[in-house]
């Protein structure tokens, strides 16, 4: 039976599946032209055009279907000697994205051979060093390596190791400072992407990163009007958290790891403090660190003393009391700030995702799993020590003042400078009452511009085409132009951010529009999305599934729910392309995972691994200051009864195969990810600036800025690619209609 939404279950990714079987393929692309589409009015080419035998037709696309083009090219060009009508369809197919993969490559020859010249300036010449830092230096022959126009770094290879010894003694230096983010960016990262099964490495980064969290919490800007950041955290909240965990948790808690966790998290803030850094918002007395360190020793050896069967919440809640005890009795620092510390390292060896909530962080929670909030509709981030805007939500009133732009930097808000504000601050200053104005003064150009923008609700779409939507297009006249990726409008591009309650309703109003015009494939785009509700991704799955399990829950007690698809899905003969990279994790991966089961598969995977998050969580609230407690209850079954591969879990182990591994491994350069970024920007712009056009002339004025988007996503042209040779497959005409915006009228029922 269908499970019931339960409000309080949810998915979400803190960061950024299982492999499928490519024999599968050629039950998913092999659709037989009878059954392609519910619209009989579809143009067709007769059967007898196909002169491939079956099984060479069979093997074709295959290749195509695994994103072997080439092999699949070489195939054609070798069959049948008189072309027919689904030779030349095809290789006209094949051909236009051959030729994007010829520019792609042409343009990363010549990066390739940009950083070769540096590299043999840097090896002939020494000096040439000098002008590089060895961070610089040593990433140029990191990505050398991984684009094939180099061998890997031997350890004999004396430039590397020279540029390696100095990052070791700057990383050194930078931690006697108390640079600890310095060290890991500039230093320990660069050595890791060198060198990375170096074991030796990988306790240096643990440390490092802990430091690093307790230097970000030491250094904290304090916003206008605040004095203790950690004034709301309070200890007993914590214990409560560990006692529900040890309830709750989707494992029994391993409280002997917890607690050599919090020791070791209490010696690296006395390493921290001993640095002495005058922006720290807490000092301590050189006596006292001694005090603190000394009385650390006992513990260890208590700790060391304890076997791992005498282990529970009582004892590891005893430990956790000693360590606060022995602060105030030697650090003397605030006592929220020392509980903050220790709940944040607790929680890691738990996993990434549990965490507590403390009351200061609740609303900024609200407003990620909701996407509402009060303000202008800009996202800002801390870029050369400035507060630039990198996002202006679509129709919002940020947007309608015509004046703010992404890349404009905010030098104050109402008159109060940004220079020494946090990001956090910062939002809560651009925040405020519904209604109410807010007085930005912004950079750009060198020059300083005023103005007043008003606050009002905000509700971030989590469905996208080729841009943010300027309105939601569930009406039956909606302006399906935001989600046309190719000439031919019966093909639709959906990009899927998150997992809200709204996003299946959403999503289901755009197809059924598509459906009107008889739409021919679906390519869903899930890159970067972390998740967000279980519900929500398991009702977006059932949109394309008639029968079967969506995903399974298992908790302590074993498989507790199991979520089952419906009819009433869309055809099972439109051909599906999901995107999916590093970032899809949690919920996108259930709904990749549920039309990619091997005994039933609905879409094909493009792109690369997926994050690899199996695991769900609930939230709850712990306490009347209404801290709340998200810790993971379970983990979550694909249809096929296999677990998602963690990534938490697997690199513990020094593995790298988490997540679902696509069938088309289609992979992006880093150069090329930013144009695409370009170009969206540029639909942005477009769209904005055509938001009321619903004309035949504006949809025909994307098609260039479509073009300009699939020269530089490489995974986007291999999706749009596999999916045409899929309808043509159908024997279904890809030639366009004389009106390509008027929708392809209806058969009239008998």
């Amino acid at each position: 039976m269908k499970r019931k939404p339960e409000p309080n279950k949810w998915i979400r990714c803190t960061a950024v599946g299982s492999r499928l079987l490519a024999g599968c393929l050629t039950m998913l692309l092999f659709i037989p032209p009878a059954a392609a589409s519910d619209c009989n009015c579809l143009p067709r080419f007769p059967a007898e055009s196909f002169s491939l035998q079956q099984a060479e037709r069979t093997l074709l696309l295959d290749y195509i279907g695994k994103g072997d083009f080439d092999a699949a090219f070489r195939l054609l060009e070798q069959s049948a000697p008189a072309p027919d009508d689904f030779h030349r369809r095809l290789r006209n197919i094949l051909s236009a994205y051959k030729t994007l993969e010829d520019n792609w490559r042409q343009e990363n020859q010549q990066a390739a051979e940009k950083r070769n010249e540096k590299i043999r300036l840097l090896r002939n010449d020494p000096n040439q060093a000098l002008t590089l830092r060895p961070e610089e230096a040593l990433s140029l022959l990191v990505q050398n390596r991984q684009t094939g126009s180099a061998a890997a770094l031997p350890p004999a290879d004396p430039l590397a190791a020279a540029l390696t010894e100095q990052l070791r003694r700057n990383i050194l230096q930078w931690q006697e400072k108390g640079e600890y983010e310095k060290a890991w960016r500039r230093g320990l990262r660069v050595l890791l992407q060198a060198d990375p099964d170096n074991p030796s490495l990988l306790p240096q980064k643990q440390e490092l990163l802990s430091k690093i969290a307790i230097e970000k919490k030491l250094t904290a800007v304090l916003c206008p009007g605040q004095t203790d950041p950690y004034a709301a955290v309070q200890a007993e909240t914590f214990y409560e958290a560990l006692r529900r965990l040890d309830k709750k948790y989707v494992t029994p808690p391993p409280y002997p790891l917890l607690a050599r966790r919090a020791f070791t998290c209490a010696r690296h803030l006395g390493e921290v403090l001993a640095c002495g850094r005058n922006d720290f918002l807490y000092s301590t007395e050189p006596n006292n660190l001694t005090l603190w360190n000394e009385h650390l020793k006992p513990i260890q050896e208590t700790l060391d003393g304890i076997a791992e069967s005498d282990w529970d919440c009582t004892r590891f809640l005893e430990q956790i009391r000693l360590l606060l005890d022995l602060n105030r009795s030697s650090l003397r620092l605030p006592d929220g700030f020392l509980v903050q510390v220790l709940t944040e390292a607790v929680f890691e060896e738990l996993d990434p995702y549990t965490e507590l909530i403390w009351p200061a962080r609740s609303e900024e929670f609200d407003k990620q799993m909701s996407g509402e909030f009060v303000g202008v509709g800009i996202r800002i981030s801390r870029q050369d020590d400035r507060l630039n805007i990198v996002e202006i939500v679509p129709g919002s009133p940020a947007e309608e003042s015509g004046i703010l732009q992404t890349g404009d930097s905010i030098l104050a808000i109402d008159g109060k400078p940004t220079e020494n504000l946090s990001l956090d601050c910062a939002v809560r200053l651009i925040s405020g009452p519904q209604g109410t104005p807010v007085v930005l003064t912004i950079l750009r150009d060198e020059k300083e511009i005023t103005v007043t923008v008003p606050r009002r609700k905000i509700i971030l779409p989590s469905l996208h085409g080729n841009s943010s939507p300027l309105e939601q297009p569930i009406q039956s006249n909606g302006d399906l132009s935001a989600y046309q990726i190719d000439p031919d409008p019966r093909i639709a591009y959906i990009r899927i951010s998150s997992f809200r309650k709204d996003t299946p309703q959403t999503l289901r109003g755009i197809l059924d529009q598509f459906q009107q015009k008889c739409l021919l494939g679906l390519i869903l785009d899930l890159r970067s999305n972390s998740g967000g509700l279980l519900d929500a991704a398991a009702a977006a799955a059932d949109l394309f599934l008639e029968k079967g399990t969506i995903v399974k829950i298992c908790t302590r007690q074993g498989v507790e729910q199991e979520i089952t698809a419906s009819p009433d899905a869309l055809p099972a003969a439109i051909p599906i392309i999901i995107l999916v990279d590093g970032g899809t994790a949690s919920g996108a991966e259930i709904l990749a995972g549920a039309l990619t089961a091997p005994q039933s598969p609905r879409a094909i995977l493009v792109g690369t691994r997926t994050y690899g998050k199996g695991t769900i969580q609930e939230v709850e609230t712990i306490s009347q200051d209404g801290s709340r407690l998200k810790y993971t209850r379970g983990y979550f079954k694909l249809s096929y009864d296999r677990l998602v591969p963690n990534r938490y879990e697997l690199l513990k182990q020094n593995r790298t195969d988490w997540g679902l591994l696509p069938q088309a491994v289609i992979e992006a350069e880093e150069t090329q990810l930013a144009k695409a970024q370009q170009a969206r920007q540029q639909l942005e712009k477009f769209f904005a600036e055509n938001k009321k056009s619903k004309s035949a002339e504006h949809r025909q004025d994307i098609l260039p800025l479509l073009e300009s988007l699939l020269r530089s996503d490489p995974p986007l042209a291999a999706g749009l690619t596999i999916l045409k040779a899929q309808i043509l497959a159908a024997g279904i005409s890809l030639e366009m209609p004389a009106d390509p915006n008027t929708p392809i009228p209806q058969p009239t029922p008998q």
